[in-house]
């Protein structure tokens, strides 16, 4: 028999109490200078971990740990399930970050478990909640790296990549936390995606849209991807300020409205590395016929040279 529930404002004063225990421990946890720094797949991440680990032990539920060291909660019937929902988020942050940046979704979750499980309710489907580590480019360069690694999507190259503060490569810090490091560099998946019937994360806004509407929560409708360029060249010749028209095209820092213009389609392209030339007109080439660039409406830095002109007006660019 199900307990009786308390009444619903005694529920929610609990929930808000509990969860601002919860983010105040992480955050005496995790203090830098400004904000909070838990750096992915470092100890006090792994500390963050431990600490939500004992907190759903001590409210009964289950807790267990995934082949990419992340941690799972679940009520105690669900652990086994078949078939299963995914809530949750990451605990890493960036360097000097915002408390609630991901750990937010791993609260919110862990606090709908907590709830079921004293009022000894059962979700229509199992829910498993999960903590994950690493998803913070800023440690390493590489972007989603947890979820890379659960799916067997993580490059080889990207293994390479140094810690922006101890210089180790971020397979040395895998193996540090026993991540099966051999399994990640064969792309090997450590999740069995097949058996999650959806995913739901809760998230801060990171924007300025739902505060300016006074818009308390909103369902997200869609998402940008995230391709970066790690290194880029702009290459052309020295001038004295105030002295060199931008018009010539020589100083490198015009080629830089033009290289934005044309960032869009470039990104799509899975290189990691562009050069822009200033010198050299060949090296650039027209998107769209008779399409005005947004960047240089009526002056070109190419104008000479450039082979995209159409009645004194240019087309967008992009390198070549």
């Amino acid at each position: 028999m199900n307990a009786q529930p308390a009444p619903f404002a005694d529920v929610r004063a609990q929930d808000h109490a509990l969860a601002a225990r919860l983010f105040d421990d992480v955050a005496r946890m995790s203090p830098d200078v400004e904000g909070v720094s838990r750096p992915a797949f470092s100890e006090i991440e792994t500390r963050t971990l431990k600490y939500l680990e004992d907190v759903a032990k001590a409210e009964g539920l289950a807790v267990w740990y995934d082949a990419g060291c992340n941690a799972l909660f679940s009520l105690p019937e669900d652990r086994d399930a078949e078939r299963f929902v995914v809530v949750g988020s990451h605990v890493d942050s960036v360097p000097f970050g915002g408390n609630f940046d991901g750990l937010a979704g791993v609260v919110a979750g862990l606090i709908c478990l907590i709830r079921a499980r004293r009022e000894g309710r059962r979700f229509e489907k199992p829910v498993h909640v999960l903590a994950m580590r690493g998803e913070e480019s800023a440690w390493f360069g590489p972007c989603y790296i947890g979820s890379k690694v659960l799916t067997g999507t993580l490059a080889k190259r990207e293994l390479e990549e140094t810690h922006k503060g101890d210089g180790r490569t971020l397979e040395a810090h895998m193996a540090d936390i026993g991540l099966p490091v051999e399994d990640v560099q064969a792309q090997k998946p450590l999740m069995d995606v097949s058996r999650i019937e959806a995913y739901l994360e809760l998230h801060i806004e990171q924007g300025p849209l739902l505060i300016g509407k006074n818009i308390p929560a909103a369902a997200v409708s869609g998402i940008r991807g995230n391709i970066r360029y790690r290194s880029i060249t702009c290459h052309g010749e020295a001038g004295h300020s105030g002295a060199v028209p931008k018009a010539t095209g020589a100083i490198p820092f015009w080629r830089w409205p033009i290289f934005w213009c044309g960032s869009t389609r470039a990104g799509r392209r899975s290189s990691t590395r562009a050069t822009i030339w200033c010198s050299q007109a060949a090296s650039w080439r027209p998107i769209r016929k008779n399409t005005p660039c947004r960047a240089f409406p009526t002056a070109c830095p190419s104008a000479s040279t450039c082979a995209a002109r159409s009645r004194k007006r240019w087309t967008t660019c992009a390198p070549s």
